[in-house]
């Protein structure tokens, strides 16, 4: 067809979303209810279960059509838990969410796209804050050497690269995913698994993009009201 003249249309790549949940009540129901509303029905759907002790994740019991839940016995922690999930999705592209989003009409074909450039190693939306309109922030930046990091305002209206992308919603590549490594199995708890894997695709000559065409809500919670555990926190950093 190419000799011919004739486009030849492209074949969609397939996609699994993975979220993981711990404890989120009636946030993962709802978060479960956005994605599947907001993507094709040919997209598979996995949450991980990360021991949680709410039963928050028993209307999936037994799993539909389109949702597989995992279920971890003992808490596997935030790198552990993502990496469940991608080794059992089967798409082309793998998108870790967060049990506490609210994907907006629109926000996955973008995404999707964007990782059709084989340069491109990692996409992520634009978060805006539940309950806040006002609050747009696009990726992530180092700011010491103590490993601290800063949120990074909206700078364009194409995609564009960023130093990090946050985990809350993170599109890869299956095989980028795993030629990387997945995420550091030997991470602990909860904390910087998502910023050393954008370091690792950027050392793999990868780009890590913000698609501002791409809007997802996610819920904002402070940090000493997650009941984390530090000292894991500085061990994942260190």
């Amino acid at each position: 067809d190419v000799l011919r003249g004739k486009p030849v249309p492209r074949t969609r790549p397939t996609a699994s979303v993975v979220i993981i949940s711990r404890n989120e009540g009636a946030n993962l129901r709802r978060t479960v209810d956005h994605i599947l509303r907001t993507t094709p029905r040919d997209v598979e759907l996995i949450v991980v279960d990360d021991a949680s002790t709410d039963d928050s994740a028993a209307f999936l019991n037994g799993g539909t059509d389109r949702v597989t839940l995992l279920r971890s016995q003992r808490q596997l922690g935030v790198a552990n838990a993502r990496n469940l999930g991608a080794r059992t999705a089967k798409g082309d592209i793998i998108v870790l969410c967060d049990a506490h989003i609210a994907a907006a009409d629109g926000w996955f074909a973008p995404l999707v796209d964007c990782l059709a450039a084989p340069a491109v190693g990692a996409v992520g939306p634009v978060l805006r804050a539940i309950g806040r309109p006002d609050v747009n922030v696009c990726g992530l930046a180092f700011i010491d050497d103590a490993l601290n990091v800063a949120w990074l305002p909206r700078r364009a209206a194409n995609p564009y690269p960023v130093p990090l992308l946050p985990g809350c919603v993170l599109a890869v590549r299956h095989d980028v995913f795993h030629g990387a490594g997945g995420f550091d199995d030997g991470m602990l708890g909860y904390g910087a698994e998502d910023l050393e894997l954008c370091m690792r695709i950027w050392r793999m000559g990868l780009e890590c993009l913000v698609v501002p065409a791409s809007e997802v809500g996610h819920r904002f919670t402070p940090p000493n009201a997650r009941g984390i555990d530090r000292e894991l926190f500085v061990y994942n950093l260190l």
